[in-house]
């Protein structure tokens, strides 16, 4: 009863299982699948620059 929020973090949106095989490898699966989730959202909305054609003409008082 009550809030119970300490000692409690948030719940995953992927599950992913660190196994010992993978720490004893030096792989990180976690890190692993979030690389793979970066690059399929930056797939889907890729970044754009933006545009520095109109900047504002602005000379050095005399």
């Amino acid at each position: 009863m009550g809030w119970g929020v300490e000692n409690y973090g948030t719940d995953p949106d992927i599950e992913v299982d660190n196994r010992p095989q993978d720490f004893a490898s030096g792989q990180d699966p976690q890190l692993e699948r979030a690389l793979e989730e970066v690059i399929k959202l930056l797939k889907r909305n890729p970044p754009t620059l933006p545009d520095f054609s109109k900047k504002p003409h602005k000379p050095l008082p005399s």
